[in-house]
C-alpha cells in the first residue's frame, strides 16, 4: 500500500469517526432531564388570572337604543389591581425562566422575529396616541404574553402531543363550574334571555372558552393513544359541547363543530393521493352547490336577508354590529396608516357605543388600533404560521392540522368578535404559541435533516 492510499484511509476513517461524532451529539438524550412543570405555572396562573377578583353576578336586561336588549353583570369582575397583580406575578416568574433558557429563547426569537417586531410596534404608539400610560400597559402585557408563551413551549418542547390535553384539563374546571352554576344557581349563570353565561358576563365569553376546549379535546384524541387520557378527553369534549350549546352564541358553535370534525376530515383526506384529495374537495363544493341551488329553487325566500339571519337567531344588523363596523370604518379614514394607538381603544372609546371596548371585528379593530401596518403586522404573523405548518407536516402530520384547524378557527371568530393583537385574549394567545410552535418544529426539522445528510455521507 502506497503512503497517499495509506493517508486516504485515515483520512477517511477520521471523516467518518467526525460524521458518527455529530450524529450522536443530535440525537436527544435519554438521560437529559425534561423542564419541570414549574414551566407550566405562568400560563396557570395568567389563565385564572381574571377569576381573583371575581364575585357571583345577577344578569340584568339592558337597553339599548342601538344594540336592543343587551346582557349585563352586575358586579362579576370588580375594577380592582387583583388581576393585575396576578398577572404580573405570571409574568415575573416566566421573565425568570426566559432567563434561565436565555441563549435558547435568543435562538427561537431569531428565527421567529416577527412577534418581537409587532411588540416593538405596540410601544411606539405610545408617540401618536393620547393615552400613552396605557399604551405602556399593554405592551407590558405583550411582553409578558410572549414570555408565558415561550415558557409553555419550553416545558412542551420534547413532548408537545401532550399539550392538547393540558389544555383542556385546565379550561374543565371553569366549564364544570358555569355548569353547576347554571344549573343550581340559574339567576347568575342564566342570562335574562335564557342563554347561559356561567361565571362569565356574557354568553359569548363562555362559548369561546368552549371552543377551545372543544378543539383542545378533540386534538388530544387525535395525537394520544393512552386508555386514560382518551377517557378524560371524551369527557371534556362532552363539557365543552354541553356548555357551547346552552350558550347560544352562533359563532362558538358553528366554530365548536368546525373544530371537531375538520381535525379527522383532514386527517382522512391526508390519506389520499393529491389527485384524490382535489377530487373529494370538489365534490364538497359541489355538494354545498346543489344545497344552494336546492334553497334558491323550493324556498326563494330565504334568501332575503331577514330570513338568512333569522335563521341563525340574529337580526339584519348582527345584534348592532353592523352600526359599530360603520364607525370603524370611519375612524380609520381619519388614521389609516398608524391608527389610533394600542390603548384599548380609549382614544375613540366615544364611538363605541354599549361600551363594548371593541368593534365586534379583529381585522376592523386592529385597523382602528394599529392601522394598516399592524394589520399587516399581524397577518404576517399568520402566514408564516400557515408557510411552516408545511414543513411540520412532514414530520407532525396530526400536530400540523390540529393547529392548522385553530388558526382557521380564530380567524373565522374575528370577523364577529375581536382577539387579533388583543394582548390578554386567549384567542391571541394561542395564536402566539402556534407561531413560536413553529420555530421549534423548525429546529427539529432541520435537526432530522441534517442528521440524515450526514447519514447519507457516511454510507456514501
Amino acid at each position: 500500500m502506497t503512503t497517499g492510499n495509506a493517508y486516504s484511509l485515515v483520512e477517511a476513517g477520521e471523516r467518518e469517526h467526525e460524521l458518527l461524532s455529530a450524529i450522536r451529539q443530535m440525537e436527544p438524550d435519554k438521560n437529559l432531564r425534561l423542564p419541570g412543570q414549574i414551566y407550566l405555572w405562568p400560563f396557570v396562573i395568567n389563565f385564572f388570572s381574571p377569576w381573583a377578583s371575581y364575585r357571583p353576578t345577577v344578569s340584568v336586561k339592558v337597553v339599548d337604543p342601538q344594540f336592543g336588549n343587551i346582557s349585563a353583570s352586575v358586579l362579576g369582575f370588580e375594577s380592582d389591581p387583583t388581576q393585575m397583580m396576578v398577572r404580573g406575578l405570571a409574568y415575573g416568574l416566566a421573565l425568570v425562566l426566559f432567563i434561565g433558557r436565555f441563549q435558547a429563547s435568543l435562538r427561537l426569537l431569531a428565527k421567529q422575529p416577527i412577534y418581537v417586531l409587532l411588540v416593538i410596534y405596540i410601544l411606539l404608539s405610545m408617540l401618536w396616541s393620547a393615552f400613552p400610560q396605557k399604551v405602556f400597559i399593554n405592551f407590558g402585557h405583550s411582553v409578558g404574553m410572549g414570555l408565558v408563551a415561550l415558557s409553555l413551549l419550553f416545558y412542551y418542547e420534547k413532548r408537545y402531543a401532550e399539550i392538547y390535553f393540558f389544555l383542556a384539563r385546565i379550561l374543565s374546571p371553569i366549564i364544570l363550574a358555569s355548569l353547576l352554576l347554571c344549573l343550581l344557581f340559574p339567576a347568575y349563570g342564566i342570562a335574562y334571555d335564557g342563554r347561559w353565561q356561567g361565571v362569565f358576563l356574557n354568553s359569548n365569553s363562555l362559548g369561546l372558552l368552549c371552543l377551545i376546549s372543544v378543539w383542545a379535546s378533540a386534538a388530544s384524541l387525535t395525537v394520544n393513544s393512552q386508555r386514560s387520557i382518551r377517557r378524560w378527553s371524551w369527557t371534556f369534549l362532552t363539557l365543552g359541547l354541553v356548555a357551547v350549546f346552552g350558550s347560544r352564541s352562533v359563532t362558538s358553535i358553528t366554530l365548536s363543530l368546525f373544530v371537531m370534525l375538520g381535525i379527522p376530515a383532514l386527517l382522512a383526506l391526508r390519506k389520499n393521493p393529491r389527485p384524490v384529495q382535489i377530487i373529494k374537495i370538489l365534490m364538497a363544493l359541489l355538494v354545498g352547490l346543489i344545497l344552494f341551488a336546492s334553497v334558491i329553487v323550493f324556498t326563494p325566500e330565504r334568501l332575503e336577508w331577514q330570513e338568512i339571519f333569522a335563521l341563525f337567531g340574529r337580526s339584519t344588523t348582527l345584534t348592532g354590529r353592523t352600526t359599530v363596523w360603520a364607525g370603524a370604518l370611519e375612524l380609520i379614514h381619519l388614521r389609516p396608516w398608524l391608527g389610533w394607538s394600542f390603548d384599548s381603544n380609549l382614544s375613540v372609546l366615544g364611538n363605541l357605543i354599549g361600551q363594548s371596548g371593541q368593534f365586534h371585528n379583529g381585522y376592523l379593530d386592529l385597523l382602528v388600533r394599529g392601522g394598516w401596518i399592524g394589520l399587516t403586522l399581524a397577518l404576517w404573523l399568520v402566514l408564516a404560521i400557515f408557510k411552516g405548518l408545511v414543513s411540520v407536516s412532514k414530520i407532525e402530520s396530526k400536530t400540523s392540522i390540529c393547529i392548522l384547524v385553530i388558526v382557521l378557527a380564530i380567524l373565522f371568530h374575528n370577523i364577529t368578535e375581536a382577539s387579533l393583537v388583543r394582548e390578554t385574549n386567549l384567542l391571541w394567545m394561542l395564536l402566539v404559541v402556534s407561531y413560536f410552535s413553529i420555530g421549534v418544529f423548525r429546529q427539529k426539522t432541520l435537526k432530522m435533516e441534517t442528521r440524515n445528510d450526514m447519514s447519507n455521507q457516511l454510507n456514501s
